[in-house]
């Protein structure tokens, strides 16, 4: 009886074994599976808010660098002209639509009305949505707002948008270390975020808060069935207030500043995620950035084709026979915009009576060329762009070809000089070249050097201003002209 009785307890405890053997693999395996599964929807959700970003900020930018120019619209003086650059106001009461204007052009400027929901309907984009299921949100910078926009009354001035324009934006990492910081960037770079787009992610707790994110909206009180707030104050809603989407750590996302002094850029946005000292997730907000690097190059590209198409158009006349205008020359207590004979290389001169050509040659600009004096977006960039013409195609020319006469040579691309005209827009001011190239006083904007690099900047010491050799060469941090980088010139 002893033996079978140990017998039967030795089969009992391998049998109980075998039992919670299988219950722990059982379990183990739903564990792994489990998380496997909350780690790929995860991936999932990540995956969703990355691609959402990603088409919002590519919207943006072609947004900005398309906005259309019209001579009509914009001739008035003073006028609040569309350029080149411009980027919506947003969406402030979650319609989909750009609100229509997002701060005066006064200071101290309110931040807070270019801080809202990225205006889908008003890019073409479907209803983009993050990982959570939530609107992206999206803030933009005072010097590249569509609506009031500040005033430009000469290139050189804050409020104008070209090369030297500044993103004035500051934007943390989760360790609250700047990653872009605007408070300390200096005129010669560009630290500063031109615009950020935000996947705010799923309610949490805000820091500070004792209460969970609220955002409900009621249909007939506050909202539409649309979930539009229908309040006179936007931010009366709980559905189209930021503190209850965006998060708050070393910086609160709800609000940034970005004044016309560096001192006062400091509070700007930070990036997720973020936990407190007890693990909770206290940010969860994810932003993608539009860096000054991301819009600017293409903005100069359009400006030179804008300027581009002009010339062509005007050698294209029958009684202009294939030739340009003279240049304005870089001389002068300040930047000249008239054309002078002989003068192959400066400014693009403004039109009558500014335009200097040979007799039977017209006077004038084409119609719809949007570099007149009186286009207010053209005042912006006329400082910063530049024009030569080869000898072959200048007013006085016989018969225009570069078979029979000298023509330009830029290079790269090309070793050959077989180009009739180039146009060049200066890029930002370059810190790693002597001086920094000031653009500051009437001297300043009368030499070459302070605007073009390289080969682009030589030849020029003195009038009349004549260069026939150009460089197309990559952006460095002693080069950056863009050279006649669309069509032939």
């Amino acid at each position: 009886m002893n033996v079978f009785a140990k017998r039967t307890v030795r089969k009992q405890s391998g049998a109980a074994l075998l039992a919670f053997l299988l219950v722990f693999v059982t379990a183990a395996s739903f564990a792994l599976v489990k998380g496997l599964n909350e780690t790929a929807t995860q991936h999932h959700r990540d995956a969703q808010t990355a691609k959402a970003l990603a088409e919002a900020k590519a919207a943006l930018i072609g947004y900005a660098v398309g906005r259309v120019v019209t001579p009509a619209v914009c001739s008035a003086p003073g006028n609040n002209c569309p350029r080149p650059g411009d980027l919506p106001c947003p969406d402030r009461n979650n319609d989909g639509l750009a609100e229509a204007d997002c701060g005066a052009p006064t200071v101290p400027d309110p931040s807070w009305t270019r801080l809202g929901r990225l205006p889908s309907k008003t890019l073409g984009l479907p209803d983009l949505r993050d990982g959570a299921g939530e609107r992206l949100w999206y803030a933009v910078s005072r010097s590249f707002r569509e609506e009031t926009r500040l005033i430009c009354g000469s290139p050189g001035e804050p409020g104008c948008l070209n090369s030297d324009a500044q993103g004035a934006i500051t934007l943390r990492a989760p360790n609250g270390n700047a990653i872009f910081d605007a408070s300390i960037v200096d005129p010669l770079t560009r630290n500063g975020v031109v615009a950020v787009v935000i996947a705010p992610g799923a309610v949490l707790r805000r820091l500070g808060s004792s209460t969970d994110q609220n955002r409900i909206c009621v249909v007939g009180v506050n909202c539409t069935s649309n979930d539009v707030c229908t309040t006179l104050n936007p931010l009366s809603t709980p559905k189209c207030h930021p503190r209850n989407y965006l998060d708050r750590a070393a910086e609160d996302n709800r609000n940034f500043y970005d004044g016309n002094t560096l001192s006062s850029r400091t509070n700007g946005f930070i990036q997720g995620k973020v936990y407190d000292a007890s693990g909770n997730l206290i940010v969860n907000d994810h932003l993608l950035p539009i860096t000054y690097q991301d819009l600017m190059p293409l903005l100069e590209n359009r400006v030179v084709g804008e300027v581009l198409a002009c010339l062509k158009s005007y050698a294209s006349r029958p009684a202009n026979s294939g030739r340009y205008p003279w240049a304005a020359p870089l001389v002068g207590a300040a930047p000249s915009y008239v054309g002078v004979t002989d003068t192959r290389f400066g400014r693009v001169p403004d039109d009558s009576p500014s335009l200097t050509v040979a007799p039977g040659m017209e006077p004038n600009w084409p119609n719809g060329c949007d570099i007149s004096a009186g286009t207010n977006w053209w005042l912006n960039w006329k400082e910063l762009v530049f024009y030569g013409v080869a000898d072959a195609y200048k007013p006085t020319a016989v018969t225009p070809s570069c078979a029979s006469s000298s023509c330009l040579k830029v290079f790269p691309p090309s070793p050959v000089a077989d180009r009739q005209v180039v146009v060049l827009a200066a890029g930002k001011r370059l810190a790693d070249l002597p001086g920094g190239q000031p653009r500051n006083s009437g001297t300043d904007k009368g030499i070459p050097s302070n605007y073009l690099e390289d080969e682009n900047a030589s030849q020029l010491s003195a009038p009349p201003y004549t260069d026939d050799f150009f460089t197309a060469a990559p952006t460095t941090t002693t080069f950056n002209d863009v050279v006649c980088k669309q069509g032939i010139c």
